[in-house]
């Protein structure tokens, strides 16, 4: 599967990037995402959800006749069920304001459901056949499994066994009441008492608690476009297919008990085209046209979306139906990769076109008082959160799907910080298991259920990966080992199954602080591990004269290209490559550079990405003040930029693009292709200083 952005969208992200130099000269004025905001609160949002509200009163009562005449599945009740699906699906993308309440989005849809918990609370849930559960406080805050659409679907759809008909019934008819008033709750919270959420968005235009400016309100719009498509392409679409059509999993796709999936899909991606192309002159596609290159973004993401629509409309509702006709797979692998160059063009031209910053960077920071934090800056480098930190943080962790961001202790830090980077929030602290601190840095699964951090076991002296489960609140439920010692980065592979981990080998414990235990004897490796059940799947090491080149970080390309940035505890006096690439079987090779470059990375580099498309490796060497590029296929130097104390490295959009941070306390966006610098924020007059990675989200 092919994941690289085609050729056209390549083209069309260059045109964006000059025409957004010109249209910073006459951006859209706030008089216009103003009327952006009111026509998509008007003529999209409540609508849409007055639609949701009615779908539920129309579920209830359907439930209510037929579980009244002793049927649970009567057609009336399974025509509601869709309808119910149908509005919820036309909203599922609209994560702000009311939806995020109360746990409503959750409740509506616990989805996706990797371990199988929906399943196992509703066969308890009527097993136990207590009626109290079912009393409508107790049910709306008990399992939050069992309260929505999924739940009702297996009632349906695969009862659980043994079950009492007339009690799944009463659970069914405790589900239609529960949705009714999930679904009344939040457009009455849009539309009603004393701070209705569509007056909020409405009076954005003068600032108010929850928004500086109208702008801002049109940034949430923004991100609820790509969150329709990123929710397609990542889950609905990934987990089922995977990578061939030898390794299908139908049964992980959205509502396939139903034989809907592609139905859900239609609907998303019909609500994504509505909320871009309606509106008149003040909406989304309106707006764009009117911005300098925006007519040619516009007449490609309507070319995107149509094609889309065709694409769907060839295909019936169910994902196992698609599968099972000729060529299925390859036919829902194409639409997989059409909706991914639509979601790129979303991304990149859209939001640079009409300066509406999709992309945010996350970094921890210190201040010169000693105070620690966290801050996320929006792309136009304005401060949208800042929250403090119970010590020195190192990386942080994007949760797909979500606007949630693990950020990890430093070394040998015990805590991880589970936060909202958008809306300022912190939404759970989690604390290392006992005998384990936290090495700084982790990975979500594709679907975004568990955490793999790295971890220290440092009376054993080995490195473990801890295993977090981010829908039980993140209760550590696993423990894996890393197969080295000192692991640090690690990243999942294209499959979602592999694990490509780098083991520092240095062994440190916290009685003796920072200090490395075994430098003469340090082995490090770069281990490949089964995410599941932490068996080693193969391990690479340095030549023999290398041991003392520490793998430390690293960044991976769509095609499992594993391109390493790597740190020289050995001798001084002898230059070694600090940048490695590695794929497959094949052992790791090491890239040179220029004699004087090597010199100036001063035998440490700090960090490693890749630019969106893939093709450049950024390499970080603080100490040097240095940040190298490189091929990130042959491995072959393109250039360097200097930066006093750079370190944090981020994709910025677009092919050589990337953000870089600073020690010293600069934010720069720094496009290695045509060699441009453009600083977002210079912090150093407050003493603030950009810890070591920088995530972009």
């Amino acid at each position: 599967m092919n994941r690289q952005m085609s050729p056209s969208v390549r083209r069309l992200s260059a045109l964006a990037t000059v025409g957004l130099a010109v249209s910073f000269t006459a951006p859209a004025a706030a008089d216009d995402f103003a009327a952006l905001n009111e026509v998509v609160v008007a003529d999209y949002l409540l609508p849409r959800y007055e639609a949701l509200a009615d779908a539920g009163s129309a579920l209830d009562a359907a439930l209510r006749q037929g579980c009244g005449a002793g049927t649970l599945g009567a057609d009336a009740s399974i025509a509601a069920y869709h309808e119910m699906a149908d509005a919820w699906m036309a909203v599922q993308h609209l994560r702000l304001g009311p939806s995020e309440l109360f746990l409503r989005a959750d409740r509506i849809q616990f989805w996706p459901d990797k371990r199988g918990i929906t399943g196992r609370h509703l066969s308890r849930l009527v097993t136990e056949a207590d009626p109290a559960a079912l009393e409508p406080q107790r049910f709306a805050q008990g399992s939050v499994a069992v309260q929505g659409l999924p739940a009702l679907e297996r009632l349906f759809f695969a009862p659980p066994e043994g079950a009492d008909p007339a009690f799944a019934c009463d659970v069914a008819v405790a589900i239609g009441a529960n949705l009714k008033s999930i679904a009344g709750g939040m457009l009455d919270d849009w539309r009603e008492g004393p701070t209705p959420y569509a007056a909020v968005i409405r009076s954005a235009a003068e600032g108010n608690a929850a928004y500086m400016d109208a702008k801002e309100a049109s940034l949430q719009f923004a991100k609820a476009l790509r969150a329709a498509l990123v929710a397609t392409t990542d889950l609905k679409l990934d987990r089922p297919l995977s990578t061939s059509a030898k390794a299908v999993k139908p049964r992980r796709a959205e509502s396939w008990r139903s034989a809907r999936s592609l139905r859900n899909i239609r609907i998303n991606i019909e609500s994504a085209e509505a909320l871009y192309r309606d509106g008149g002159q003040a909406g989304f596609a309106a707006l764009l046209r009117r911005q300098a290159g925006g007519e040619e973004v516009d007449k490609n993401i309507a070319t995107a979306f149509a094609q889309a629509r065709a694409r769907l409309d060839a295909l019936p509702d169910s994902l196992q139906a698609a599968l099972d006709q000729p060529e299925g797979w390859q036919h829902l692998d194409d639409l997989r990769s059409h909706l991914r160059d639509l979601l790129a063009l979303l991304s990149g031209p859209f939001s640079q076109t009409l300066d509406l910053p999709v992309r945010v960077f996350v970094s921890a920071c210190g201040d010169a008082a000693g105070r620690f934090s966290v801050k996320a800056v929006a792309a136009d480098g304005r401060l949208l959160s800042d929250l403090q930190l119970p010590g020195r943080g190192h990386a942080a962790a994007r949760r797909p799907g979500r606007d949630e961001v693990v950020v990890l202790a430093r070394r040998p830090g015990r805590f991880a910080l589970v936060i909202d980077p958008f809306a300022g929030g912190i939404v759970r602290q989690i604390e290392a298991a006992p005998g384990r601190h936290f090495y700084g840095h982790a990975v979500f699964s594709p679907d975004g259920r568990r955490l793999f951090a790295t971890e220290n076991a440092y009376a054993e002296g080995q490195g473990v990966i801890g295993v977090y489960d981010a829908a039980a609140g993140y209760r550590r439920e696993d423990e894996l080992p890393s197969h080295g010692v000192g692991p640090h980065e690690l990243a999942l592979l294209s499959d979602g199954r592999r694990l490509v981990v780098a083991n520092g080998g240095i062994r440190t414990h916290p009685n003796s602080g920072r200090r490395k235990l075994n430098l003469e004897s340090m082995h490090p490796n770069l281990a490949y591990v089964d995410a599941g059940s932490g068996a080693l799947l193969q391990r690479l090491t340095l030549p023999g004269d290398l041991h003392r080149l520490s793998i430390r970080h690293m960044a991976v390309t769509a095609e499992d290209q594993v391109c390493l940035a790597l740190q020289n505890e050995g001798p001084r006096d002898r230059l070694v490559p600090l940048v490695g690439l590695q794929r497959d079987s094949a052992p790791i090779t090491l890239a040179k550079g220029p004699e004087g470059v090597l010199r100036r990375m001063r035998h440490y580099a700090g960090g490693a990405a890749l630019d969106d498309e893939g093709g450049v490796l950024a390499v970080s060497a603080p100490r040097g003040g240095l940040i190298t590029f490189w091929s990130s296929q042959e491995g072959g130097f393109l250039g360097s930029l200097e930066v006093p104390d750079g370190c944090g490295l981020a994709a910025a959009g677009g092919a050589g693009r990337f953000a870089v941070s600073s020690g010293a306390g600069r934010l720069l966006i720094y496009d290695a292709v045509s060699r441009r610098s453009e600083t977002l924020r210079d912090d150093r007059r407050h003493g603030l200083a950009w810890d070591n990675h920088l995530l972009a989200c």
